[in-house]
């Protein structure tokens, strides 16, 4: 299931479950803008995060089920897999033709087929 805006936003740092649900609100009420304008509008977040956040959502389609893409603390050498790979070419990914097959994924697998 792809992500709602607002729990993306609230899992990168930039908004909180009040402010989500203050946006979710209004959207219920009849404000037909999207989410992101809304959230601007009232100060939650700028255009900058949500582009940021937006950048993100392009890439790979299992990244938020992904043991490596979801390191908290990631080496530079790993950022970079994850930029080659992750952001970059998913197909190309270990982990998603893991994936694609239905196959279990071991929790050790690198996106280069390695196991670390």
């Amino acid at each position: 299931m792809a992500e709602k805006i607002g729990e993306g936003l609230i899992r990168i740092g930039v908004m909180i479950r009040a402010q989500v649900d203050d946006v979710l609100k209004r959207q219920k009420a009849g404000d037909r803008r999207l989410f992101g304008e809304i959230a601007i509008e009232l100060g939650y977040i700028n255009d900058e995060a949500l582009q940021s956040y937006l950048g993100v959502m392009t890439g790979c389609k299992y990244r938020m089920d992904c043991h490596f893409y979801n390191i908290k603390e990631m080496m530079a050498s790993n950022e970079r897999l994850k930029e080659v790979y992750c952001n970059g070419i998913p197909e190309r990914c270990a982990i998603f033709q893991a994936k694609e097959l239905g196959k279990s994924v071991a929790i050790n697998l690198w996106p280069t087929g390695k196991l670390k």
